[in-house]
């Protein structure tokens, strides 16, 4: 026996065509300076380029089998990227 989502499946049903994510690219860039006293200072950029991507797409229909949640909103949910961060962060190191 075969399981797909939360119930059983037979082998002889049709399986669903497999889901793929369009592929994607992340640049991220640090800068950081370091003084002879102690202090510290780090620019940090994620996504630089503000690219859209899927981490995460599920292959099942959530809620197919529970009338409270037949919602298209519900089906094939998914996660974005992170657009783009940017942080600056200042510390110092006492001797």
């Amino acid at each position: 026996m075969i399981f797909s989502s939360f119930r059983p499946v037979s082998s002889n049903e049709p399986r669903p065509a497999p889901i793929t994510r369009p592929s994607w690219s992340q640049t991220n860039l640090q800068l950081g300076y370091t003084s002879n006293n102690g202090w510290e200072t780090r620019l940090i950029a994620r996504n630089l380029f503000d690219e859209t991507g899927i981490n995460w797409l599920s292959t099942t229909a959530y809620g197919d089998d529970l009338p409270a949640f037949s919602d298209d909103r519900f089906h094939y949910l998914r996660t974005l990227q992170k657009p783009l961060t940017v942080s600056l962060s200042f510390s110092k190191k006492w001797k």
